[in-house]
């Protein structure tokens, strides 16, 4: 009977643990980095780590959402909603707005100019 029960015990350990091995493989170890996550932040938000004018590519002082995404990827947008970041619902993002929803002020890494 003790044989029994410690053969059951293993079989559910063999399946458990790489159950568990899969749901903490990017946990807390920067798993997104191409999405620009960085670990510690309070929201669990992705962190929006590039200047305005890197994201704004047609340079016309807004960033749209497809800017956003070719950016960031398309987990931006599913984390927070783009009509959220645009608070004036213009469709597109001003450096206002856009330091507002957590982004790099310039290119130099938040300074102004």
């Amino acid at each position: 009977m003790q044989r029994i029960a410690l053969i059951a015990s293993l079989l559910a350990l063999l399946v458990a643990v790489p159950a568990m091995a899969q749901v903490g493989k990017d946990w807390g170890s920067g798993g997104f980095e191409s999405y620009g996550t960085k670990e510690g932040g309070e929201s669990g938000q992705m962190a929006m780590d590039r200047g305005f004018e890197e994201v704004d590519q047609d340079a016309d002082g807004m960033v749209t959402e497809s800017e956003l995404q070719e950016s960031y990827g398309d987990q931006i947008t599913q984390e927070r909603s783009f009509n959220e970041m645009d608070q004036n619902a213009d469709g597109g993002l001003s450096q206002e707005e856009y330091q507002m929803a957590g982004g790099q002020a310039g290119s130099e890494g938040g300074e102004s100019q």
